[in-house]
């Protein structure tokens, strides 16, 4: 009996003990707990680029301890990269950075969002890793600029007349940069984007060069040490604005190199461009003068292929200027297309597409013409352009000034033009939907723009000289300048300035002389403007294009070249001003003059004879030699012209004496005007034969007395102060 409850005690306490150990395991499993790990990739302003999701799970008492933190790091590193790891996702997420660099973030359980590790570009090799398709595109042409030609001037026919000198230029000189800014975006398909870079390879050697990009637009401008000018020499053609001689600079040899990768998660293409040369030879710039496409395109001179046209006489040569003028004609081989050719390997077509980037093209000369705002910028600076001065319209007093786009109001819209050029690619350029989507793989399209605003990047400065035209110009007298802000050039324009006066007036000197060609500025709050007075001393300063007020009622006038002269005016349309200058002293010249034709003698009859006829004898006459007297001023009367010293001598080296008193005021001398000349005798009673010397001192108010030699043996004339 005692053993059996010894037995059974036993087993109760076995039977108790597993059953504790059975509670002991329910209870801890009872207690125990999962943590998920969580991961992203954020870039550096904490927007999530990739989620990662749940890349782990930890179940324990305590599953967001140490360990597992630990853990949760390296499987969320280890997630990351191995995403990472697919080249296409790599620069997905990189792109979505802006090209910073990515951050692996976890998160355990109820901790917060921690750091676990980075992704940088450098270590990527982002962005270049990820170009992997690569291309040329080989476009028949490039156009850097265009310049535009200033006013023209016809050569007067008259030995005497004006010959229009150097004429009108511009000058684009050290420190400008003219050029333009251009993308192919348009080129590619509408599942890519594009974005430009630099070409280093492109040299400054030929005068251009890549300076900036800006998204998917590359800028190339005029090295600063190039200097363009135009013409030169001058006239660049009759009177008026001639637009077939504005001037095209083109890149004849262009290469594009196009570089791209697919994005397999928004299925996007992303495309690099950059502007460089064929084979990386030097550039090929040829100056193609607007008259040269005209003329081919109507089928006259050098053409592509030297045969037919491109529309014909009827369109591009209707007054048939092209057959008449072979200057207007493309120089180089017949075959402008050929290898050797003005413009190798270019078509009909793309001489109709670098046409069309001149407005211009077929403007008439001499009407004012309609000028877009939207690529042209209105500037503060205007010319007169009036007809040849001075006596027989044989001088002028051209007008030079500075022009600078940074003076004017910000450009308030932007605009962008495009043009095709034929085109041919590099052998196997991978071209299709997740490959460098092209539109065309014949025809490249280049896209110049604009931005909304004038900045130091594409501010531009020029020299342009402005002449006259012949004295039978009967056009307008008034010529603006315009900023085209796609090429970076300024626009010559005729212009009435109908309905845009600001302020009208006249410039005189103190002797009341109309004084032309004066340089004038008009200062309006901040705003200058200039301009110069006409050949009949009036000046008019109009408002810009488009703008109908001049934001102010009062401005100063400055008068001259240092503005040394000053005056407040009124602004308004009815606004008129008058300013006097300090008279300058006149120009005078002294020559021989022309004698007037002698009557000839009546004949009498001999008393000796009935018939004889014979002339009445004279006797014999004093010496007399005319001179001419001519004031040579732009404007200002020569006042009390007088003869002070005259000296003379015979061939026999007799000295002449004077018949009449010295000093004495010449015939029209006491006011001889502008232009005018004084012609009248000069006699010497005590001599007779040829003078074989004769020198005569003149002078005039506000001008010192100065001797002119007019006869010496084997000499010409001569001046002496």
């Amino acid at each position: 009996m005692h053993r059996k409850r010894k037995t059974l005690a036993i087993l109760i306490a076995a039977t108790c003990a597993y059953l504790f150990t059975l509670s002991g395991r329910a209870e801890a499993q009872f207690l125990q707990s999962t943590a998920h790990c969580l991961g992203n990739i954020q870039d550096g302003s904490g927007h999530v680029i990739v989620d990662l999701g749940t890349v782990a799970k930890y179940t324990a008492l305590f599953p967001q301890n140490q360990s597992h933190q630990d853990q949760c790091v390296a499987d969320v590193s280890a997630a990351a990269s191995s995403w990472l790891s697919n080249s296409g996702q790599m620069c997905h997420a990189f792109l979505a950075a802006n090209g910073g660099n990515l951050t692996f973030y976890y998160k355990l359980g109820s901790l917060s969002w921690r750091d676990s590790g980075h992704a940088t570009t450098a270590a990527a090799n982002y962005p270049k890793s990820c170009f992997g398709l690569s291309g040329f595109a080989f476009p028949s042409y490039y156009i850097f600029t265009l310049v535009y030609t200033p006013p023209g001037c016809t050569p007067s026919t008259s030995s005497t007349g004006y010959k229009c000198g150097s004429g009108s230029s511009v000058s684009y000189a050290s420190g400008s940069s003219a050029g333009s800014t251009v993308s192919i975006e348009n080129s590619t398909g509408s599942s890519t984007s594009v974005t430009a870079t630099l070409d280093s390879a492109l040299s400054v050697s030929g005068g251009y060069s890549e300076t900036s990009t800006s998204g998917s637009s590359v800028t190339i401008s005029k090295a600063t040490n190039n200097v363009l000018i135009w013409p030169s020499p001058g006239p660049a053609g009759a009177d008026g604005i001639n637009h077939d001689y504005d001037q095209f600079f083109i890149l004849l040899n262009p290469a594009v190199a196009i570089t791209g990768w697919h994005d397999p998660v928004t299925g996007q293409n992303h495309a690099q461009w950059s502007l460089g040369t064929k084979n990386g030879a030097p550039m090929r710039i040829q100056r193609v003068q607007v008259s040269y496409l005209r003329c081919a395109l109507a089928g006259i001179g050098p053409r592509p292929g030297n045969s037919g046209n491109g529309g014909g006489p009827a369109i591009y040569d209707p007054a048939g200027s092209c057959s008449a003028n072979p200057f207007l004609q493309m120089q180089g081989p017949a075959d402008a297309s050929a290898p050797n050719g003005w413009l190798p390997g270019l078509t009909y077509d793309d001489y109709k597409q670098i046409l069309a980037q001149d407005f211009f093209w077929n403007a008439s000369p001499s009407n004012p013409i309609l000028i877009p705002t939207s690529r042209f910028v209105p500037q503060s600076t205007d010319f007169t352009y009036d007809q040849a001065g001075g006596p027989q319209g044989a001088s002028c007093a051209v007008q030079t000034q500075s022009i600078s786009n940074s003076n004017t109001a910000t450009n308030t819209s932007s605009t962008q033009t495009q043009y095709q050029a034929s085109m041919s690619l590099s052998a196997s350029f991978p071209i299709g939907p997740t490959k460098l989507d092209l539109k065309s793989t014949t025809s490249l399209t280049w896209t110049n723009k604009t931005s909304n605003s004038l900045t130091n990047a594409n501010s531009q400065t020029a020299t342009a000289t402005v002449g006259c035209t012949s004295i039978n110009w009967t056009g307008v007298d008034f010529v603006t300048a315009y900023y085209d802000t796609l090429y970076g050039t300024f626009l010559f324009a005729l212009d009435d300035g109908t309905g845009r006066a600001r302020v009208l007036g006249t410039i005189t000197d103190m002797d009341g002389d109309l004084v032309p060609h004066e340089p004038l500025k008009l200062v309006i709050g901040n705003k200058t403007y200039q301009s110069f007075s006409h050949n009949n001393g009036s000046f008019r300063f109009y408002l810009p294009a488009g703008q109908t007020s001049a934001g102010a009622a009062t401005g100063t006038l400055f008068v001259g070249s240092g503005g040394g002269i000053s005056k407040s005016v009124s602004i308004g349309s009815q606004a008129t001003a008058t300013a006097s200058i300090p008279t300058p002293a006149p120009s005078l010249s002294v020559a021989l003059g022309t004698a007037p034709v002698p009557l000839t003698p009546s004949p009498t009859t001999s008393p000796n004879s009935s018939s004889a006829r014979i002339a009445t004898p004279e006797a014999p006459a004093p010496v007399t030699i005319y001179i001419a007297v001519t004031n040579r001023s732009l404007f200002a009367t020569a006042k009390n012209v007088t003869v002070t010293s005259i000296q003379a001598t015979s061939q026999t080296g007799k000295s002449l004496v004077y018949s009449g008193n010295l000093p004495f005021t010449i015939p029209k001398g006491a006011a001889l005007k502008a232009g005018a000349t004084a012609n009248f005798p000069l006699t010497f009673a005590n001599g007779t034969g040829p003078v074989s010397f004769l020198a005569v001192t003149v002078k005039a108010d506000n001008l010192a007395p100065f001797s002119t030699i007019l006869i010496q043996a084997n000499k010409n004339p001569s001046r002496q102060q």
